[in-house]
């Protein structure tokens, strides 16, 4: 297995290839020889009108900057805006962050001055603290709670104490599956769960039932990793008047506006954190979740509650397809946010094309990319990308692809889905090699 060690300095383009690599196999595995007079080249500068619509471009708020770098096959947008300068990798990004760049506007514009600080901003600081203690003592009844928060630990005891039976229950499974001579002990599995509890609450306990309000009115994820918009959340859901500020008609008809959070709104924006983890936890262990893809899945950073809650209910959606649950380690196995959100869209992809397309009979991981296999054994892969090329990287990795398939399935020409545009020749040596291709269409089927 291939390991990426991504700093911050180049963050984006180790991001970015790791998404390549992501959807083709390793070119260091690749056995078979490409004409590298006939390959295009691994980057490029692109006009934005070539890879959006126009009406994306240019907006009240933003400029979306031309050209576009395309690193591998996914386009690196940048954002102008009166509130400073974004980035968005992919088409779905881009557009969520310009609605997230129109929300800022509109909460910038309502007047503070006649509004009234709510108390309960500070108080909440303290359960924070609290609750933190609890899980690290998942056994122990409720002691040292700070005073004056009684009854905000009265609705939070039970769902304490069931995040701790969860992380006993989870222990002593992991154990039972360890009997090949492993020395975990069940206090060192508590401990590693307890501290990645701890750490989940310190990353979201904060977010309150008046920021989530702010959020489901103004249409937003709760959880965004846009730093702006989350501080303006923070500051309003301090107001008394939180939630009933009045918000414009934002226009939410533009590409992706909402994109997948339309799927799991409700669930996010009515569930408070906690019981937001513990509800995944449980239904994850439903959906046959492994012990070792439990702990790897709940502990990952780069996976927020949104992208956690949008994996389990797109593997509930695959719950008669053999091996669906191999998705929660495929997912949990990402290693920074945007590869989360491209790993979950091919979870999401598969879940749709069961649905809609053609029932699946089995999830297989080659590597590190997911294969589905059709009723007619017909294997079906997934690109989320958005400019495929014929890249000397694409073009070894694809043969190595197709041999896998070839090992592993019986049925016809396997199907290879593009999400977006493909080059002429990426398609025709593409469909040389074998495949059958699908592009430009997966917007539809994943998002309506």
């Amino acid at each position: 297995m291939i390991s990426f060690q991504i700093n911050q300095k180049n963050e984006r383009r180790a991001t970015l290839s790791l998404v390549v690599l992501f959807l083709f196999l390793s070119a260091l595995l690749a056995t078979s020889s490409i004409n590298a007079d006939i390959v295009e080249a691994d980057d490029i500068q692109i006009s934005t009108e070539e890879l959006i619509d126009k009406k994306l471009i240019l907006g009240a708020n933003h400029t979306v900057v031309s050209p576009t770098l395309v690193v591998g096959a996914m386009p690196y947008y940048k954002i102008n805006s009166p509130f400073g300068e974004f980035s968005a990798t992919g088409n779905l990004k881009l557009g969520r962050r310009i609605h997230e760049i129109n929300v800022i506007q509109e909460l910038r514009a309502i007047d503070k001055s006649k509004l009234t600080i709510d108390s309960v901003g500070d108080a909440l600081k303290k359960p924070v603290e609290g609750v933190v203690q609890i899980l690290g003592h998942p056994v122990n009844t409720l002691k040292g709670v700070p005073d004056g928060v009684g009854r905000w630990f009265k609705r939070t005891k039970r769902r304490v104490e069931d995040t701790a039976d969860a992380i006993n229950e989870y222990a002593s499974a992991h154990n039972k599956s360890s009997q090949n001579g492993s020395s975990t002990s069940n206090k060192d599995t508590v401990r590693r769960v307890s501290e990645a509890g701890k750490r989940y609450l310190k990353r979201f306990l904060g977010i309150t039932g008046a920021y989530r309000g702010l959020a489901r009115e103004y249409q937003v994820d709760p959880y965004t990793d846009n730093v702006t918009l989350k501080a303006e959340l923070e500051l309003l859901s301090k107001y008394s008047a939180a939630g009933s500020f009045g918000m414009k008609q934002l226009d939410l008809s533009l590409p992706s506006a909402l994109g997948d959070l339309t799927k799991v709104g409700d669930l996010v924006w009515d569930s408070d954190p906690l019981d937001l983890l513990i509800r995944n936890e449980e239904e994850s262990r439903k959906l046959g979740i492994s012990s070792r893809a439990f702990e790897s899945f709940f502990n990952n950073s780069n996976l927020s509650p949104t992208d956690m809650t949008l994996t389990i209910e797109a593997v509930r959606g695959l719950k008669d397809v053999r091996n669906q649950a191999l998705f929660f380690g495929f997912v949990a196995e990402s290693q920074s946010v945007d590869e989360a959100r491209f790993s979950i869209r091919i979870v999401e992809f598969f879940n749709r094309y069961h649905q809609n397309v053609k029932p699946l009979q089995e999830i297989l991981l080659t590597e590190r990319l997911p294969l589905a296999i059709d009723e007619n054994q017909v294997a079906v892969v997934f690109a989320p990308v958005y400019l495929l090329r014929w890249t000397q990287l694409v073009g070894e990795a694809s043969v190595d692809l197709m041999t896998n398939v070839r090992q592993l399935t019986t049925g016809s020409k396997p199907e290879l889905w593009i999400e977006g545009k493909i080059s002429d020749l990426a398609s025709q040596e593409l469909e040389n090699a074998g495949w059958e291709l699908h592009k430009n269409t997966l917007s539809t089927l994943l998002d309506n």
